[in-house]
């Protein structure tokens, strides 16, 4: 399948993303946040993108609001960059620790 700008490499490959979307945020509760809650429903479309036009990565993180009439719904918030801020948990770094030692506290 072809994207739109992008040449096969010498292999034949294509650099693609499939991304399945969302809606638009729901406008109550972005108001009522006072916009930092942005929550969406999965939606069943899915796009194919060339993967260098993608700008940022957010995480879309599950929920279930309560909305003013009462009803519960499936929905997911948005997290941006998630994998940029996790990347560093539980790696330390020390540029004069030695990597044969015994003593523990090491970690990896």
């Amino acid at each position: 399948m072809p994207v739109s700008g992008q040449m096969p490499d010498r292999d034949g490959f294509v650099n693609i993303a499939l991304i399945q979307l969302y809606t638009p945020p729901d406008n109550s509760l972005l108001l009522l946040s006072s916009q930092t809650v942005i929550s969406s429903k999965l939606t069943e479309e899915i796009i194919v993108v060339n993967v260098k036009k993608i700008k940022s990565v957010i995480g879309m993180i599950p929920h279930k609001p309560t909305l003013a009439l009462g009803i519960t719904e499936d929905c997911y918030f948005v997290v941006e960059k998630p994998g940029l801020d996790v990347l560093q948990l539980g790696i330390q770094s020390n540029s004069n620790h030695d990597d044969n030692d015994d003593e523990g506290d090491d970690v990896e």
